[in-house]
């Protein structure tokens, strides 16, 4: 039977994380969440912009996307012992009309 993990929310500031210019439309921004224990499974990412939008612009103007997700295997080798951590990458893309300068990140992970 799999066992379902949800981790976050991930909160981010666009503008700490890339400059001023925050994420703009069609900007990408990789980032990475971890580390986390081995696992047998699946990851999903989901993004949600913050609700901060220009004057004149929906909330249903603003999306970011989550893609590009894929977990890295990192060994540790400590003498005679190797052990393994994951960190995910997730790559943020604005598919929407306004800048982004808030994403909230959800991981879930899916055990086998």
């Amino acid at each position: 039977m799999a066992t379902i993990s949800f981790l976050g929310p991930y909160l981010l500031d666009m503008k700490s994380l890339i400059g001023p210019q925050c994420l703009p439309t069609g900007g990408a921004k990789t980032i990475t969440v971890g580390p986390f224990e081995p696992f047998d499974g699946t990851v999903t990412a989901t993004a949600h912009p913050g609700t901060e939008a220009p004057e004149g612009y929906g909330h249903n103007r603003t999306a970011v996307w989550a893609q590009e997700t894929y977990l890295q295997k990192i060994p540790h080798v400590q003498g005679d012992l190797i052990f393994f951590e994951y960190v995910l990458w997730v790559t943020l893309t604005n598919v929407g009309e306004p800048t982004v300068r808030y994403v909230t990140l959800w991981v879930s992970l899916v055990k086998v």
